[in-house]
């Protein structure tokens, strides 16, 4: 191990025994699948430059990727359309509110502030150049597995439960519709 590296993990491995034990926060009740996973699942991982990869504890666990996947949407979205493109049509402050307020669609004529709110990932979702839903969700699988330099895979079984409690995003994508600010058929 280079003696950067060691420092790194050691690093590392400083922070992890620091925090490993932290109990603050609770794992998203309002998605079933995502309450019964083990809250005591803990892994830290480190990939430099040059493919060097570092890992502590639970690092091989599958974790749904939930709101990250917005990051990686919204590179696609910069990728092929641009960030005056994208800036324009979602925006890239802010809200204040919670990450799925409508309220924050509301004081502002219905517009995403930002693409890392639901309102505006679901926007930034349909700015990507498809020809239909199942092409849309292949480039973004695609992309996000490129992102990863690993197969990143749909679970059902947090896609089921999602799918079971999404009302709210539902309504939302609708609201986008109706003020002409989703791009593609939600």
């Amino acid at each position: 191990m280079s003696c950067c590296k060691k420092d790194v993990a050691a690093v590392m491995q400083q922070a992890f025994d620091l925090y490993k034990g932290n109990k603050d926060g609770a794992n998203a009740s309002y998605i079933p699948f995502l309450a019964s996973v083990p809250s005591d699942l803990c892994g830290l991982a480190f990939v430099s430059v040059t493919g060097e990869v570092i890992k502590i504890q639970d690092v091989d666990y599958k974790y749904a990727i939930e709101s990250i996947s917005k990051i990686m949407t919204l590179g696609l979205a910069l990728e092929q359309s641009g960030a005056d493109a994208v800036h324009s049509k979602i925006g890239a402050d802010p809200t204040g509110l919670p990450f799925n307020s409508v309220m924050a669609l509301e004081l502002h004529d219905d517009k995403p502030l930002t693409p890392l709110v639901n309102a505006g990932a679901m926007a930034t979702v349909s700015l990507i150049e498809a020809e239909d839903k199942e092409q849309r969700w292949q480039k973004i699988l695609a992309f996000q597995s490129a992102l990863a330099a690993a197969d990143i895979e749909l679970s059902e079984d947090v896609n089921q439960s999602e799918q079971t409690t999404n009302a709210h995003n539902r309504a939302m994508a609708l609201l986008l519709e109706s003020s002409n600010r989703i791009y593609s058929d939600p």
